[in-house]
């Protein structure tokens, strides 16, 4: 799997070398840009130069909505690929999946003057809450018998709460995306997909008073029956069962994997598969953890993303390179004392990908030394941290002498609510990329020992408590005049 996505944003460099596409970031993700020529040709490339302007549908703009009504009236029968993307595209969606053909049984009745897609390879309904799909609303049942040809199907975003048993039909789809939707069950049809590779089915919830609820889905067992699948994501949602997983296992057809974990007997199977993202919650049985451990390779290269929630462990190891994780947050970790890491995981390098950290409620931690060298550490988010004293202990620091550099890539830096934090260090960093700085309910923040590097032209943003800062100390007073410049 890390192959895979090494292979495609080699691509992407590429493109972006060729000025074709445009790489950005949002202190999270990596995303990426195309400017509206580069699209307007690609669309008239794929259409044969404009003789097939049916060819692919593809609506995410304002003047595309002008273009639907064209699209209406042309020939579905050359259609491959249909995009929709965001909520401007209400009545016509509405059009495209009006459910009147269905009778009061919920039979199809398949009109003469049906929309047919006989074509039709590709189907992309991303981020359409409120665009024509009604709440609660079961996926129209007689959608899926006009498209025989489909291969990939993305309703992620969609405000639906169930696909209808017609999916079946469907025997050619490979690629299948519900996530972030409000589906409760899965239909035990699903398990006549022979030919599906890659199943996602993760942030799925439901709106209550409280907010979004995650939901827990039935119908999951038909997933290890799926003779084909190599892509399994249930992350931040739940996790099939040990014997389905098992089932998985023996077929060594699964290339990626990803889910939540709340047992220990599903944590043990961990180190046995390819696991891509993992969300580990409310595990109290087991007082340390070995990254190790989390993926079927010794030294965990699979595993990009790592969220550990409201668990008992006290201790981290941070064992293995890790060389594919990029996301990493602990929350509710309230034993927790240290993260710890062998001396020789530091001289081989670790974690070389990792470019966000997110620490939250974990009150017996004492500092966050660990980061110090992180090469694409970009987003460093620390709070309620009650503990910490100093967010870098200054025995780490002792490895600055090597000549390795501190926070060599870090942009953002946010604290919140550190009420016993009293200094970053006792010895001077180094945040030569620095462009955001967030300080908030810190009250006991003294110091902030920057090395002069800090007054350069990255700095963007620095939002500090008013009081906080008429307190704090300074040792060189123009790294002052220099931040309070962006307050």
């Amino acid at each position: 799997m890390g192959e895979a996505f090494d292979e495609g944003y080699s691509l992407i460099v590429k493109l972006n070398e060729a000025c074709l596409l445009e790489l950005d970031y949002d202190f999270t993700e990596d995303y990426v840009k195309l400017h509206d020529v580069i699209r307007d040709m690609a669309l008239w490339i794929v259409s044969e130069c404009g003789k097939k302007k049916n060819k692919w549908i593809v609506g995410g703009r304002d003047d595309d909505l002008g273009q639907f009504s064209k699209w209406e009236a042309g020939n579905w029968q050359e259609t491959e690929l249909i995009s929709f993307n965001g909520t401007l595209f209400g009545n016509s969606v509405q059009k495209f999946l009006s459910n009147k053909n269905i009778d009061e049984k919920c039979q199809v009745s398949v009109a003469a003057t049906s929309p047919r897609y006989p074509n039709l390879q590709s189907l992309f309904m991303v981020e359409n809450s409120g665009c024509g799909i009604e709440k609660d609303e079961v996926l129209v049942i007689h959608l899926f018998p006009h498209m025989p040809s489909l291969t990939h199907l993305n309703l992620s975003g969609a405000n639906i709460s169930g696909l209808s048993k017609e999916i079946q039909v469907l025997v050619n789809l490979q690629y299948l995306n519900i996530s972030a939707t409000s589906i409760r069950s899965l239909p035990p049809e699903l398990e006549e997909l022979k030919q599906l590779k890659y199943f996602f089915f993760s942030h799925p919830y439901f709106v209550s008073e409280g907010g979004l609820v995650p939901i827990k889905a039935d119908g999951l067992s038909a997933l290890s029956r799926l003779p084909e699948l190599h892509v399994l994501d249930l992350y931040e949602h739940t996790c099939l069962e040990a014997g389905d997983l098992r089932i998985l296992m023996d077929r060594k057809r699964i290339k990626a994997i990803s889910m939540d974990v709340e047992l220990v007997e599903i944590l043990r199977l961990l180190k046995d598969l390819p696991t891509w993202k993992i969300n580990l919650r409310n595990i109290h049985d087991m007082p340390t953890l070995q990254l190790c451990d989390l993926s079927y390779k010794c030294d965990g290269e699979s595993l990009m993303e790592l969220q550990i929630s409201d668990c008992g462990f006290e201790d981290l190891l941070i064992n293995g390179s890790g060389v594919s994780l990029k996301h990493l947050q602990l929350n509710g970790l309230a034993k927790l004392k240290q993260i710890t890491r062998p001396a020789e995981a530091f001289r081989n390098g670790c974690f070389p990908k990792l470019t966000y950290v997110s620490i939250s409620d974990c009150d017996s931690l004492r500092s966050l030394s660990w980061v110090l060298h992180l090469p694409c550490l970009r987003t460093l988010q620390a709070w309620d941290c009650s503990a910490i004293e100093e967010l870098i202990d200054p025995r780490e620091m002792q490895q600055a002498s090597s000549g390795l550099p501190t926070f060599p890539n870090l942009h953002l830096l946010f604290l919140y609510s550190m009420p016993n934090l009293v200094s970053l260090s006792t010895c001077s960093l180094d945040f030569p990329v620095l462009s955001v700085l967030m300080l908030k309910r810190c009250p006991k923040l003294k110091k902030l020992p920057f090395k002069s590097s800090i007054v350069n032209n990255k700095l963007k943003i620095v939002d500090i408590d008013g009081d906080l800062w008429e307190s704090l100390e300074w040792e060189d007073t123009t790294i002052r005049s220099h931040l309070a410049k962006f307050l």
